[in-house]
């Protein structure tokens, strides 16, 4: 890995490397100090979301969210 490359780093993070190339990049990031860094923060930023997942917000409750959708699907439905 001659280049600094923040796809391979997420791809290392995400196990899917696999064979020379994962060993070319871990080598790579244990040898580079920024490389190492973005390494280290991407996982923290990892760390951070699965401690702390998005959750939606609904204007709507979801029964009626979902009779809304049926609602419609039936209006499309009869236009056809």
């Amino acid at each position: 890995m001659s280049a600094h490359n923040t796809e391979l780093i997420n791809a290392l993070l995400d196990g899917e490397l696999h064979g020379m190339q994962r060993w070319i990049v871990q080598r790579h990031v244990s040898g580079c100090p920024l490389c190492a860094a973005e390494y280290r923060r991407l996982q923290h930023v990892r760390r951070m979301l699965a401690a702390h997942p998005p959750t939606a917000q609904m204007s709507d409750s979801p029964e009626f969210f979902w009779s809304k959708v049926k609602r419609d699907i039936e209006s499309r439905g009869a236009q056809t």
